[in-house]
């Protein structure tokens, strides 16, 4: 009987994060900074997979699949290698740290999406180009 309230005990005193499936979340982010704009989504396709988006006004769409695991406080996306994004769970703030820089976008220039991650970054830079009368087709 001890050893069976011990296991449960056990069972129950472990923490379940039930919200660490972030599958179906989307976050965007922008960041005007000088003459660039900066944009990134992060697209949680499954319990450990993100598909990443980026682009700017001077470089095109790239988008990857990586890897990405959670704390209570953040979201490691492409933990332990060279290129890792770690997600405040709290404001949204994401943290690019990488062997060649380090790159941030803070509390309000990242929030929760729910439409397509590419449509969000296609109407960013068409209102960045907003007025010019040339810009690069």
């Amino acid at each position: 009987m001890k050893v069976l309230l011990t296991l449960f005990v056990l069972l129950f005193s472990i923490p379940a994060h039930s919200s660490d499936d972030l599958t179906g979340n989307k976050i965007v982010c922008s960041k005007l900074d000088g003459e660039l704009i900066y944009l990134t989504g992060f697209d949680f396709i499954g319990p450990s997979f993100v598909n990443h988006y980026q682009a700017s006004n001077k470089s095109s769409l790239f988008v990857n699949k990586l890897y990405y695991e959670t704390t209570p406080e953040k979201i490691k996306i492409n933990p332990y290698k060279a290129h890792e994004y770690n997600i405040n769970r709290k404001n949204l703030s994401v943290t690019k740290d990488s062997n060649e820089v380090s790159f941030q976008y803070e509390n309000g220039e990242c929030r929760l999406y729910d439409a397509s991650i590419q449509d969000f970054i296609s109407k960013k830079l068409e209102k960045y180009k907003e007025g010019n009368l040339l810009w690069e087709h």
